[in-house]
């Protein structure tokens, strides 16, 4: 996850830039202002793998 999220703060500037060029400059602005998202994928799974481990 950690490598996610790094490659998502790298590439901000660049997508940002993108959506202005193709006209989103709201868009790209909103973007910009989000920060960096929770990704938070391991909580969203951790109910599978506990009964994944509790069923083995």
């Amino acid at each position: 996850m950690t490598e996610l999220r790094t490659h998502i703060a790298q590439h901000r500037a660049e997508v940002a830039r993108l959506l202005e060029v193709d006209g989103h400059r709201e868009i790209a602005e909103a973007y910009l202002r989000a920060g960096t998202p929770a990704l938070k994928i391991a909580q969203l799974f951790a109910p599978l793998y506990v009964d994944l481990v509790t069923t083995e």
